[in-house]
């Protein structure tokens, strides 16, 4: 606490969920650094005097629609929808309302399945929405696995 008090920092805390019972030391760190700065997220507020809560939600369907198409020209070039086919997309971001990580996984599948399918598996089986991605950590290769982290 000493050697922040007079530091101008900006302090990033990722998933805080897990570690809900030191948020009282992130009040401590704040009384004694005036000029300390958190960002925290976190899926639970903190019940802090000092926080700020912003709600995050889902992409509006203009920007959804067009992270579904810049990643699904990751795997299909040429990728470029018809009417029918944007229709079927605003289908699918819809129905992971609008989470950016389950649209990137959806457009994953351009390649491998027709929209119209891919729209129909995912409401049948979000399992569906997966990667076998290397480089990706693996609490966001799947939204099941997004699911059984936060539950």
């Amino acid at each position: 606490l000493a050697y922040l008090h007079a530091k101008q920092l900006l302090l990033v805390l990722d998933n805080f969920e897990e570690l809900l019972e030191a948020a009282g030391l992130l009040a401590q760190l704040l009384d004694a650094a005036p000029q300390l700065k958190l960002l925290v997220t976190s899926r639970e507020p903190l019940h802090l005097y000092a926080e700020w809560v912003l709600a995050l939600h889902g992409l509006d369907k203009p920007h959804a629609r067009e992270l579904f198409v810049q990643r699904a020209q990751r795997t299909v070039a040429d990728f470029a929808p018809n009417d029918a086919d944007a229709q079927i997309i605003l289908q699918v971001c819809e129905y992971v309302r609008g989470s950016p990580l389950a649209i990137e996984l959806a457009a994953g599948w351009a390649s491998a399945l027709p929209l119209r399918v891919l729209a129909e598996q995912i409401q049948t089986d979000l399992d569906v929405l997966a990667t076998p991605a290397r480089d990706m950590p693996e609490r966001q290769r799947s939204v099941r696995a997004i699911f059984e982290q936060t539950f």
